[in-house]
């Protein structure tokens, strides 16, 4: 045995300690650990309500960036389609525009 001190014992440890003090220390040890098992901790509602809110809007908040992000994909992809639309238009108006040869030669 050392003779460092024993947390929570009500003898200081010494020669005289004997096994059966000792073994009583660890018993009292032990049952104020299972008294201390089946309390109840107390409630934290306001932390957990507080917690639901900040979860609840991040989560909200994730999801209307990502709407925003899409919301802007669409608005480019309707500008480019509009855009190939247009050309699209003016190849044809150029095509009505051009003068048609009147006989064209085969290539071989």
């Amino acid at each position: 045995m050392s003779n460092e001190p024993i947390p929570g014992s009500p003898a200081t440890p010494g020669p005289d300690l004997q096994p059966a003090t000792l073994q009583r220390v660890f018993m009292d040890r032990a049952r104020r650990a299972v008294e201390r098992e089946h309390e109840k901790p107390p409630l934290r509602l306001g932390q957990k309500a507080i917690a639901l809110v900040a979860a609840c809007g991040l989560a909200f908040g994730i999801v209307y960036l990502f709407a925003s992000f899409l919301g802007g994909m669409q608005r480019v992809m309707d500008l480019l389609n509009e855009e190939e639309q247009r050309q699209q238009q003016a190849e044809a108006e150029k095509k009505k525009t051009e003068p048609m040869p009147a006989y064209v030669v085969p290539s071989d």
